[in-house]
């Protein structure tokens, strides 16, 4: 039951009521879309996260080898001995 004056139906509807039926078709549709695009990306990201975890489980050696660490922005090798400029003139292989 409404409240009020019962609507005469036979007016034509007003400019305003118009702009607000408008409004709320797009902004239904809006959400629609961006429901939709909630439901894709979470599927993917499910997908990949799967992905991840199957490659994660077939790989046996871990992602950094023990035998160097990170040091600042280089790579330090433990058991390698650092060659000098002229080495590497003497040595080009090495």
């Amino acid at each position: 039951m409404t409240r009020g004056r019962k609507k005469d139906l036979t007016i034509p509807p007003t400019r305003a009521l118009v702009q607000q039926r408008d409004y709320r078709a797009r902004k239904a549709h809006y959400i629609a879309d961006l429901e939709e695009r909630v439901r894709r990306v979470e599927a993917e990201n499910f997908q990949l996260r799967k992905d991840l975890e199957i490659a994660r489980a077939g790989i046996s050696v871990p992602a950094t080898p023990l035998s160097h660490q990170i040091v600042g922005n280089a790579f330090f090798y433990p058991n390698v001995q650092m060659l000098k400029a002229d080495d590497r003139q003497k040595h080009p292989t090495i």
